[in-house]
């Protein structure tokens, strides 16, 4: 999917959220899935798209989840590592690109992969300790999970000894076999039971039930990937695999040692080939970096690791018809058709709406200005191909010309903004078409003051989508420095439905309380395309002022390009976003705007910190009472440091409060300084000083 098409449908990512949040609950925590992993990972894809681009909607968003909430019931077990997942590829490119990621951070030229069947089932942690199992456990959160260690005995291929004496974690998946379904349902039906619709629920039902006695883990089977501790001298993911066999652990005997992407790519096919006379459910294969070792250099993110990935088969194909095309307005005023469907399950998702990217994707062109579908159209009363994987949102991937009903006409774009009524403008070379209106244009004025109100911008609590829509329509709000006057508008305010003197109140205190805000808040609040955080924090180090940065704007948008190249030879810093910044600043009323927020703001300079942090990596990890995490992140930034998800031999402070859990191990192993949150505020304040 398009970077046009993520922005027009930014609206989607509410409720995406909500759709995730249930689904996590329902795969993690109960026992009955509500859709396939295909289309849970075109959502999860679809959220992290979407919030690269709007960096704001990371707040509360379920795109940084890993599992859900323990169920209720079972005891709580905290995981002694996190039980990440795993990114996904889907095509062969993806692939190779990860080849080459493990290969750069790894310093080897050609590393070796170990490739293993991706099994839908459970996973699950087994400790064992003097030989004996003691402990089983879900994954949960990822961070703790239900403790069912009584549910796990008896389950074929967790022996309940093993030779090794020393403490050792076992993780693996639990799987139920197709034969062993048909046996369970067949049992269930005489009991005038509700059978179950497919393995994965089966197997969740089997290794859930609160009562041991009922689990029936007769008809549950596990295979073993990794282990945590264990006898010194295993290097490799080979010799893991290899000792949990020795020991009785049932092991994949589908696992193929890679030397290369190409390699990697054949093991899919071949897995692909043969999957429907697998036993078992599986939906991709597995590829990880064989060397134990160098897997702490290629390191992992705060959701998994750089050393593994998920190869997922090819997303299901549906057909449905087109019943209309709509048109949806995004916050930098791009407009994105959206295909409005006749309801068709994908994959046990029922599907009504998908994106059509663009203007040129109806008419058959695709972003180059190539032809596509050969040049064949888009009409509403087509029958639609429809697909939810890869491309990370429900989409239209084709027609079926032949089913085109006699009277169809073209679509025709819009020649005027559905919301406003406004010009459209579409830059040579580009496939985006916006409402250049901004401000203007009610739809980018409700979605802008959200942005600017979000957690990762000026984060003004209380400001949500439904309350700057309430603010909108009743004229308090209309320009972005109108937040910070709302101070004179409580009687107002107070008056609106679900509002009241104290919640107003409330509102105009946590205004207030994010008036003064540094630079790279400033600037990110503004709005301007491409413009997150992250690029705000480049352009503030250049600029160091508001006024400064707000007349080299104008400058800019003027033609000065002596000004442009100053801005444009900042490292990351590329054309794109100095034409975004000329494009913004060239509508007077966005100038307007800009500095009429400036001037009811208290903006702090930015000042480049240049001490014992200036260029260094820092990780936080454990609970801070004094910080949040991203208010953590900030003041290391305020530092000159930079902040890691994970420990390694690269990192070199660890801020440490209560919980900290595997990081102290990992800064202990690499010989990290670690401080705790006390000592951090006190080099914070230093440096302040």
């Amino acid at each position: 999917m398009d970077s046009v098409a993520v922005e027009g449908l930014e609206q989607e990512h509410r409720r995406i959220s909500q759709v995730i949040l249930r689904a996590d609950d329902a795969y993690h925590s109960g026992d009955a899935p509500i859709m396939g992993d295909d289309e849970y990972d075109s959502l999860k894809r679809r959220l992290e798209e979407i919030e690269v681009s709007h960096p704001h909607l990371r707040r509360n968003s379920p795109s940084g989840n890993v599992g859900a909430k323990p169920r209720k019931g079972f005891a709580k077990v905290a995981h002694s590592t996190r039980m990440m997942s795993l990114g996904n590829a889907f095509t062969p490119e993806d692939v190779r690109d990860f080849v080459a990621q493990v290969a750069r951070a790894a310093g080897v030229a050609d590393p070796r992969f170990v490739g293993e069947l991706k099994i839908d089932g459970l996973s699950l942690s087994l400790v064992y300790d003097h030989g004996n199992l003691v402990r089983g456990a879900t994954r949960g959160d990822s961070a703790v999970g239900d403790d069912v260690t009584d549910n796990v005995r008896g389950i074929f291929g967790i022996p309940a000894t093993i030779p090794y004496k020393g403490q050792v974690e076992v993780r693996g998946e639990v799987y139920m076999t197709h034969a062993a379904l048909k046996e369970l349902n067949e049992q269930l039906a005489a009991q005038g039971l509700e059978p179950y619709a497919n393995v994965r629920n089966a197997a969740a039902g089997a290794l859930r039930n609160q009562d041991p006695r009922k689990a029936r883990s007769k008809y549950l089977h596990f295979f073993g990937y990794s282990m945590i501790g264990g006898p010194d001298g295993i290097e490799t993911q080979e010799a893991v695999l290899a000792t949990l066999d020795s020991w009785g652990v049932a092991v994949s005997d589908q696992v193929a040692i890679c030397d290369g992407a190409e390699h990697l790519i054949e093991y899919q096919a071949y897995v692909g080939s043969i999957r429907k006379q697998l036993p078992f459910d599986i939906d991709g294969v597995v590829y990880k970096l064989d060397n134990l070792a160098l897997r702490d250099t290629v390191g992992e993110t705060s959701k998994a690791p750089k050393w593994a990935i998920a190869h997922k088969f090819e997303a299901e194909k549906v057909t449905t018809a087109l019943l209309d095309i709509v048109v949806q307005v995004g916050r930098t005023g791009v407009i994105t058709p959206v295909a409005e469907l006749r309801p068709v399950s994908v994959g046990g998702v029922t599907v009504s709406r998908a994106t059509l990217h663009n203007a040129d994707f109806i008419k058959g062109l695709g972003n180059k200005g190539e032809t596509i579908r050969n040049g064949v159209d888009i009409r509403v009363g087509d029958t639609v191909v429809v697909q939810r994987a890869g491309d990370v949102i429900p989409q239209v991937l084709d027609i079926v010309a032949d089913l085109r009903p006699a009277g169809t006409v073209p679509f025709k774009f819009p020649k005027a903004c559905p919301s406003c009524g406004g010009t459209l403008h579409r830059e040579e070379g580009q496939a985006a078409i916006r409402c250049v209106a901004a401000f203007a244009c009610p739809a980018q004025k409700v979605e802008r003051l959200v942005y600017m109100a979000s957690r990762e911008v000026l984060n003004v609590d209380g400001l949500g989508d439904e309350t700057v829509k309430a603010l909108v329509g009743a004229g308090i709000l209309d320009r972005p420095g109108d937040v910070f006057r709302l101070a004179g508008q409580i009687d107002r305010i107070s008056r609106l439905e679900g509002m009241a003197d104290r919640s107003a109140r409330a509102l105009v205190d946590a205004a207030e309380a994010r008036r003064k805000a540094p630079l790279d808040r400033f600037l990110t609040a503004l709005g301007i395309p491409q413009v997150g955080l992250s690029t705000a924090r480049l352009l503030a180090a250049k600029a160091v002022s508001a006024r400064r940065f707000l007349d080299d704007g104008v400058a800019i948008a003027e033609g000065n390009r002596e000004i442009a190249a100053e801005y444009e030879s900042i490292p990351q810093i590329g054309p794109s976003v100095i034409k975004a910044i000329a494009d913004h600043f060239s509508d007077g009323r966005n100038s307007s705007d800009a500095s009429d927020l400036a001037s009811v703001m208290e903006i702090e300079d930015h000042v480049t910190v240049q001490g014992p942090l200036s260029g260094k990596t820092v990780v936080f990890t454990g609970s801070l009472e004094k910080f949040d995490r991203n208010s953590a992140k900030e003041s290391a930034i305020r530092l000159g440091a930079k902040v890691s998800g994970s420990v390694s031999k690269k990192t070199h402070l660890v801020v440490a409060g209560p919980g900290a859990g595997s990081k102290l191990a990992d800064a202990e192993k690499h010989k990290v300084k670690v401080i705790d949150e006390a000592e951090w505020i006190a080099m914070v304040e230093a440096a302040a000083t």
